[in-house]
């Protein structure tokens, strides 16, 4: 008995431990988070999809998993974009390839655990047409800038018409992107604006068109009963406002449309006969072209419209086209209406008043004289509201005070007192250059919202060859941070009719990705 009790103890012990689970097998390595094992197939690379804008391409291809993507075109100046969505099917933009070299475009995966990996794909890219301009950037304190690049509203003269070739330009003065709308449809495209969306909108004749950055046309509406003339902006509800020559009418570009986004059809006509006189020829003596709206703003803090007509004034209207006021030198204003018995237009102009609020002298508010610290526009374009409600135009100088004598560009801002009718200058750069700045047609202004700098655009100055300056200043000391000179060539025309140059008609500052 006592040599059993311990025997029964080995068995038991035998039995216990052969009931014990067996020793786990070691999971194994995750594999390495792989561009070549994460991407099914090839990425397939297609430049200019659309076959009007060369310097970019789409990237297509899918995913095992879903990823998100960055994008980056090496260079000099390299440009990259993060698309953060997680997806598994690709069809990715590259923007912003350089010309006519073997581009170095990195495609990166990152995993939703974060794990990245990346190849370097190559691009080949031609060169930019002979017949656009020379650029040189003779400034570009990056450190001061609006970030971006230069984006340039280009028409190439042909001696009977105008090719559209938008263009864009970085920092070293290298086209990094182009529209070569021209070979699309001919015609004088005006401006080439970027949507909220990040899209660009322009008119061409009686159409508006949205296209993407890589040359596909998102939308086109049709005016059967306008040609657009100028400009074309969209407004917060995304209607669309564009300037026009009403059909039939007898008279150029003193009409204003509302197009509904969704449907095309116009909702509303805004007709600047109705408020201004027609019959004033104190600047231009053109019957038929008698006011040329050039720009075009939207009031959103009380739906009114700024409006310029280069032949007469900068003027403001309510949505019910009832005039608010003029500003224009107090020369030749009678009534308004094609008939001349409307409303009596010099009760709307507005008085120039000194930095205390005192009225120049009558020599001054007729434009017939320039005060030292005052002037009337001339001639002028791209006339806007500044955030805090003053007015900010390009000031060509055309026939200023009514003669050639005096002859300088400038962009030039004024505070407005609607209440009292008054206006007072507050700043102005581009006068001190005198002519060297001196663009008698077309040209821009724009406030740049990061660095609350000043882009100014004089868009043809001198005679042959001309050029395009484009320079930036700080405000309010005026000190350049940015500065380009695009020098034309007018290789396809001769003479100096219409298509008989090149031009700069407007400049944006904007980063190439939205």
């Amino acid at each position: 008995m006592s040599r059993t009790i311990p025997v029964l103890f080995f068995l038991l012990s035998i039995l216990a431990a052969g009931c014990d689970d067996p020793e786990p097998e070691p999971e194994p390595e995750p594999e390495p988070f792989n561009f070549d094992k994460v991407v099914m197939g090839q990425v397939m690379l297609e430049v200019n999809p659309y076959d009007i804008c060369p310097l970019t391409a789409l990237a297509v291809f899918g995913t095992i998993e879903d990823v998100s993507v960055t994008i980056t075109v090496l260079g000099e100046e390299p440009v990259s974009k993060n698309i953060d969505t997680l997806k598994n099917i690709h069809s990715i933009p590259i923007l912003g390839l350089y010309p006519a070299v073997d581009n170095s475009v990195v495609i990166g995966l990152t995993s939703r655990l974060g794990e990245y990996d990346a190849d370097t794909f190559i691009i080949r890219t031609d060169s930019v047409p002979v017949f656009f301009p020379d650029i040189t950037v003779k400034k570009a304190a990056t450190d001061l800038m609006e970030p971006g690049w230069t984006l340039c509203t280009m028409g190439i003269g042909l001696g009977y018409n105008f090719g559209s070739y938008p263009v864009m330009f970085d920092n070293h003065g290298v086209v990094r992107w182009y529209m070569a709308f021209h070979e699309v449809s001919e015609g004088w495209i005006t401006p080439v604006e970027p949507l909220r969306n990040g899209n660009l909108l322009f008119g061409l004749t009686d159409s508006i068109f949205e296209y993407d950055m890589v040359g596909q046309r998102i939308s086109k509406w049709i005016l059967p009963d306008y040609i657009q003339s100028h400009d074309v902006i969209e407004k917060p509800d995304g209607n669309l406002l564009v300037p026009v020559l009403k059909r039939n009418s007898g008279t150029a570009d003193d009409h204003i449309v509302e197009i509904d986004r969704q449907s095309g059809s116009v909702i509303h006509t805004w007709d600047l006969r109705e408020v201004l006189d027609m019959d004033r020829i104190d600047l231009v003596e053109d019957s038929w072209d008698w006011l040329h709206i050039n720009s075009l703003w939207y009031s959103e803090e009380d739906s009114c419209l700024l409006i310029s007509g280069r032949n007469q004034c900068i003027l403001k209207v309510t949505y019910e086209n009832e005039l608010v006021w003029i500003l224009a030198p107090h020369m030749g204003w009678g009534q308004a209406g094609k008939n001349g018995d409307g409303l009596q237009t010099s009760e709307y102009l507005l008085t120039a008043v000194d930095a205390s609020g005192n009225p120049y002298p009558d020599s001054i508010q007729t434009g017939e004289y320039d005060a030292e610290d005052f002037s009337w526009v001339w001639g002028q374009h791209a006339a806007m509201y500044l955030p805090g409600g003053n007015l900010f135009t390009f000031d060509n100088g055309y026939l200023r005070n009514f003669s050639n004598a005096n002859r300088y560009s400038r962009g030039v801002e004024y505070e407005i007192d609607e209440e009292n009718m008054t206006i007072k200058q507050v700043w102005q750069y581009g006068k001190e250059r005198g002519r060297e700045f001196f663009s008698s047609i077309i040209s821009d202004v724009d406030f740049l919202p990061e660095t609350e700098t000043r882009l100014l655009t004089s868009g043809i100055i001198g005679g042959t060859p001309h050029y395009t300056t484009i320079v930036e200043v700080t405000y309010p000391a005026k000190e350049v941070v940015f500065e380009a000179r695009l020098s034309y060539k007018d290789m396809l025309v001769e003479g100096t009719g219409w298509g008989g140059f090149d031009w700069t008609y407007r400049a944006e500052r904007m980063t190439i990705y939205p």
